[in-house]
């Protein structure tokens, strides 16, 4: 049976100190401070991150994809070009994903917050994740 994967990080672009990139670790920076990882507590600490830098950050979710089958296991990446904002906005519609409250989403030539943006603009905004996939499955 095959089995598709996907894991995910932060690439601040060089736009943070190295002691404020989480590097490979969204969740350890705000264990590191807080003793646990929650919701509230790391949109806590990326909305202050985001002010230190002032009140917004460029970045990029960096995305790994993975097909295990009978051939053996192939990956790519794709990445979700951003801003980290210190403003959080649709924290009850984060789900598991805090950093969805603290995201604008690049719409062509505007940002705008994830919880405001269509399903379209969503789409639009990941279509990396799309390529990738297609990728995948050659």
């Amino acid at each position: 049976m095959p089995v598709l994967a996907q894991d995910d990080t932060l690439d601040f672009l060089g736009n943070v100190e190295p002691q404020d990139d989480p590097s490979i670790s969204i969740k350890g920076p705000v264990i590191k401070i807080y003793g646990e990882f929650s919701i509230k507590n790391a949109i806590d600490y990326y909305s202050k991150l985001a002010e230190k830098y002032g009140g917004e950050i460029d970045f990029a979710f960096i995305y790994g994809h993975a097909l295990a089958n009978e051939n053996g296991v192939k990956g790519v990446g794709s990445s979700l070009f951003a801003k980290l904002v210190k403003d959080a906005k649709g924290v009850e519609n984060v789900g598991n994903y805090p950093l969805k409250a603290l995201t604008k989403l690049r719409i062509g030539d505007a940002f705008i917050y994830s919880d405001d943006a269509t399903s379209e603009q969503k789409v639009f905004a990941d279509s990396d994740i799309k390529r990738a996939l297609l990728e995948l499955l050659e």
